[in-house]
């Protein structure tokens, strides 16, 4: 048994699934993706960055589509709280 716990913030979660993205197993990007989807409640624009960097580095086919779900929320039609547009609008009007 571990006496590992689940990531309550949204730091706690980005490093936990930062630190699994770059394990040479694929399986532990589906581990981190679930991290992800799990915590996108507390997510918020601030995070889009660290979000996207899932999206360019190491990722494949399925876990793109995965991380829509961070950047959208659950697969709703909505963007996450405090947006408006596509993902890609808001972090074009970041930069």
């Amino acid at each position: 048994m571990c006496d590992w716990e689940k990531p309550t913030t949204a730091e706690e979660i980005l490093h936990a699934a930062e630190e699994l993205w770059v394990q040479e197993e694929r399986e532990f990007a589906y581990i981190a993706m679930g991290l992800l989807e799990d915590g996108v409640k507390f997510f918020d624009l601030s995070h889009i960055h660290r979000i996207e960097r899932f999206i360019v580095a190491n990722s494949w086919w399925d876990t793109v589509d995965g991380l829509a779900t961070c950047m959208y929320g659950g697969g709703s039609d909505e963007p996450l709280p405090g947006r408006l547009g596509s993902a890609r609008r808001a972090l074009d009007n970041i930069r």
